[in-house]
């Protein structure tokens, strides 16, 4: 059988979506309460 160029691309296209569609099925909503602020402190103190 002969498979054409585009035809590979779309196979590919369909697996790789698929694949991650399965993986966004166990993803939960993470949600932050309102007038909630992230803090990142970062002094150069301990970098190696």
């Amino acid at each position: 059988a002969v498979v054409s160029e585009g035809d590979k691309e779309d196979l590919i296209i369909s697996m790789a979506n698929s694949r991650y569609e399965y993986v966004k099925s166990f993803e939960a909503h993470d949600a932050l309460l309102p007038s909630t602020w992230i803090v990142i402190r970062i002094d150069g103190c301990h970098f190696h």
